[in-house]
């Protein structure tokens, strides 16, 4: 059996987020009775990543974002406000 390491955060209840966030996505997967490897296909990641990210919570956001919305678990960020990049006009240059 192998052990991961969890590098202590400076902030406990930060901590106690990222795992929670863990402990949904494992048991969401497992409520659509899905493997790590068929979630990990969905959700265009490899097998370690998904792994990884149940045991310590341990993903870059763009690869949680992916998980959490293949498993429909994207209402956990429901309260982030998304805004659209605001578009700019190049200037135009007259001579």
């Amino acid at each position: 059996m192998s052990y991961v390491y969890i590098a202590p955060l400076a902030d406990e209840s930060a901590f106690k987020i990222i795992q929670s966030i863990a402990s949904k996505i494992r048991a969401g997967r497992l409520e659509l009775n899905l493997t790590q490897a068929d979630l990990a296909n969905r959700s265009g990641l490899g097998r370690s990543t998904v792994e990884r990210l149940e045991a310590t919570g341990n993903a870059t956001f763009e690869n949680m974002v992916a998980v959490l919305r293949e498993l429909s678990l994207d209402y956990l960020f429901s309260g982030l406000e998304v805004e659209e990049p605001v578009r700019r006009r190049a200037s135009s240059r007259r001579s």
